[in-house]
């Protein structure tokens, strides 16, 4: 049975709403007042002889550890409350603290966290410490699961060895400023892998705390990039080959967003349509086709406009000396999900050679059949 002062205790207690009960020395409950009976939802005897910890056990819903202990979640109408008990300094008081809204917001932190690193590891990215003093790098999870073969402590060494040569000197001018200084940096890095080739990283440094020492830890993330670096080298390679291959064929590449009526042209473009006839066509519309064949190339973009298929139209240049340059225009209209045409673009091709063998057929042809019928004339008569 509790003591007269024990049982006054608790009941001074449950005026101030604190949930208390007497345990003995072995920890049994002799006794609790109606603020533990209501928090843990039982009847006094319920947990009257019982021990504590595994009266806790068994009637919460569930417990987890703590910096401070163990906390216990029980089912109240209102919701769960989670409960930490705390013992007094006599050890033979015990009151429960409710701590739901602190686990709340750990629960939420947790979450949080949970969302951060399926974020970064989604993206390929991993974090890094630096401890300049014993100059060893501690590496996340998602490093050392990268094929770097990265370790989880490394030595500045062994980190050193896995960078590409090229990068070494950035590198180190980096970390020796910010251990040294303080500061941020962000760069590209390539890292050896362990199967071979390189891994390219984006690389965000950062100083932390200042040591004892006087330097500055370095901290940093480390993104993944390497995909985004070989598709760039890719489009790199293609990019130079279709230069190439327009340079020789002597065609020029446009592109009209018709939502701005912004245009670009290639060099090679430019360079076929000529300074003079582009500086009419920007104050004249087809003002750089020759005026006999403008209408022409109007109704040919105007029939692309209502059309999905490539449209395409031999005509002149315009030329202020009165030459002609013969070119194939090809257009295309792209349009939206809605069926809009939001873009167009079009290649424009040098054939003026082939107009003029073709012109040159043509003439030899009316000559010769010009020649037939002065022949026919003269033995006619």
């Amino acid at each position: 049975m509790p003591s007269t002062d024990a049982a006054a205790l608790l009941e001074q207690l449950d005026t101030l709403e604190i949930a208390a009960a007497c345990v003995d020395e072995d920890g049994r409950i002799g006794s609790a007042n109606k603020a533990f009976l209501h928090l843990t939802d039982v009847e006094p005897h319920e947990l009257i002889d019982r021990g504590l910890t595994e009266f806790l056990e068994t009637t919460a819903v569930e417990h987890n550890a703590h910096t401070d202990g163990v906390v216990y979640r029980f089912r109240q109408p209102r919701g769960d409350r989670w409960l930490r008990p705390r013992r007094s300094r006599s050890g033979l008081i015990i009151t429960l603290v409710d701590v739901s809204n602190e686990w709340s917001m750990l629960g939420k932190l947790v979450s949080a966290i949970d969302v951060r690193d399926r974020l970064m590891r989604d993206a390929d990215i991993g974090m890094w410490r630096f401890d300049p003093d014993a100059q060893l790098f501690h590496y996340s999870e998602a490093l050392l699961n990268s094929d770097t073969g990265a370790r989880p402590v490394s030595t500045l060494d062994e980190t050193l060895k896995t960078l590409h040569p090229d990068d070494l000197e950035r590198e180190a001018e980096i970390r020796l400023r910010i251990t040294n200084q303080g500061g941020a940096a962000t760069c590209h890095m390539r890292r050896r892998k362990q199967g071979g080739g390189w891994r390219h990283t984006l690389v965000q440094f950062c100083s932390g705390r200042q040591l004892a020492s006087g330097k500055f830890e370095m901290f940093g993330l480390s993104q993944n990039i390497t995909e985004l670096i070989d598709a760039r080298d890719q489009a790199a390679i293609i990019h130079d080959r279709l230069e190439i291959a327009m340079g020789a064929a002597r065609a020029g590449v446009y592109e009209i967003d018709l939502r701005s009526s912004e245009r670009w042209t290639s060099p090679q473009y430019q360079a076929l349509a000529g300074p003079e006839a582009l500086a009419r066509h920007s104050t004249r519309p087809f003002g750089m086709y020759h005026d006999e064949d403008a209408g022409a190339v109007r109704e040919s973009w105007e029939r692309c406009l209502r059309s999905n298929k490539v449209e395409w139209i031999d005509t002149r240049l315009w030329r202020s000396d009165g030459s002609e340059q013969w070119v194939r225009v090809f257009m295309r209209v792209q349009r939206n999900e809605h069926g809009v045409p939001f873009r167009a673009v079009g290649l424009m091709l040098d054939i003026q050679q082939q107009k003029r063998q073709e012109l040159a057929l043509i003439e030899a042809k009316h000559q010769a059949e010009a020649a037939t019928v002065a022949k026919s004339n003269f033995l006619a008569s």
